[in-house]
């Protein structure tokens, strides 16, 4: 195996990527080695070989990064990308007397006190190599200072390809959160139909396999005509960005109403490829109660928040004074008011406007 290649295993094995100090320390001839690699003002993440944990603890805990000579140097020569030797820089009676050696090396018995380092900046922030010998040892030479600053853009590709997949990784948990809350389905799919999530809706629904099911991971409808349009509105959504989607009406072999399933785009956050995001409504599911979520969001009454429900679902005024038993003008001077505070003007858009907010799924959403 290559130097390179075994730099590039560290991409998404993460134990080559905890080994990569000590595989570059064996390159270049070095007895340790650390990364520290700083993103968005927070303290380094370390990689580190041959010294202890507790000394690399003892260096973050009492925040010895800015007596870090060796990289101070570094940063104060704008030695970037490019491999440097300290002793270039900086005495062995200067390093003796920093507190970095005092404080950390000195204090845990170790007479490291060679260093061959690199810094090299990155999208978020930058790493910061270090390459270490004895005190007493020799002194790095020039083959090993080329040998170190040839492997940095290889570093440096790698620890950028980890932090955009853990950003992407990171965006898509977030959207699957998000997206558990939903009383409708949701699926996240492919352009060839292949799952890459499902809410909790959107599995009771497949798992009945009445219009939809998943065959060999991809999301598919039971009868062909339907299984066609669904094809076609993913593929059509996921396989280009602008990509169009569609509506598809999924019939369902109990006879009850059909599944209605929208079909769009879906960029996750820090993401890379478009998904099709499938909405599948079932009409024949009750609606979760959004009289709390109403009655907050409007400022409405108890009484208020169930009127709204009640003409949601389609009961006249009549009809909802009998259920409440209160008298009908009762009735419609709540609705009077209820338009009012919800800027409408005419029972119909009031209705309307109840109907587009988003349902939520009921219950604790940690709970399987």
């Amino acid at each position: 195996m290559s130097h390179e290649d075994a730099i590039y295993e560290a991409l998404e094995d993460e134990d080559a990527f905890a080994r990569l100090p000590a595989t570059i320390a064996g390159i270049v001839g070095a007895r340790s080695m650390t990364f520290q690699i700083f993103s968005n003002g927070g303290p380094p993440e370390m990689l580190w070989s041959y010294f202890s944990d507790a000394m690399i603890a003892h260096y973050l805990e009492n925040d010895l990064v800015p007596h870090d000579v060796w990289h101070g140097l570094a940063m104060q020569s704008g030695r970037f990308h490019r491999a440097f030797r300290a002793s270039d820089y900086i005495s062995k009676q200067d390093f003796l007397s920093s507190v970095m050696f005092n404080e950390c090396f000195r204090h845990f018995g170790d007479d490291t006190g060679q260093c061959l380092g690199a810094i090299i900046p990155t999208q978020d922030g930058l790493i910061s190599v270090g390459a270490h010998r004895a005190l007493n040892a020799p002194g790095f030479d020039a083959e090993e200072q080329a040998r170190l600053h040839d492997l940095l853009p290889h570093v440096r590709r790698v620890v950028r390809a980890r932090e955009r997949l853990r950003r992407a990784e990171t965006g898509l948990l977030r959207t699957e959160a998000a997206l558990e809350t939903l009383a409708s389905g949701v699926v996240l799919a492919e352009a060839d139909g292949t799952v890459r999530f499902m809410n909790r809706a959107a599995e009771s629904i497949v798992s009945v396999r009445d219009g939809l099911a998943v065959r060999n991971g991809r999301l598919a409808a039971v009868y062909p005509a339907a299984a066609g349009r669904l094809e076609r509105a993913i593929s059509e959504a996921a396989g280009r960005r602008g990509g169009r989607g569609g509506g598809v009406r999924l019939e369902r072999i109990s006879g009850l109403p059909d599944y209605r399933a929208m079909v769009t785009p879906c960029v996750p956050p820090g993401g890379t490829g478009t998904l099709a995001m499938i909405l599948i409504d079932d009409p024949a599911q009750a609606a979760p109660d959004i009289a709390p979520q109403v009655q907050a969001m409007f400022g409405l009454t108890a009484a208020e928040a169930d009127l709204a429900m009640r003409l949601l679902r389609g009961e006249t005024l009549e009809e909802a004074a009998e259920a409440r038993e209160v008298k009908t003008s009762t009735v419609r001077s709540q609705l009077k008011t209820v338009m009012a505070k919800t800027d409408t003007r005419r029972q119909p858009e009031l209705v309307a406007l109840m109907a587009r907010l988003p349902r939520l799924a009921g219950g604790d959403p940690s709970e399987p």
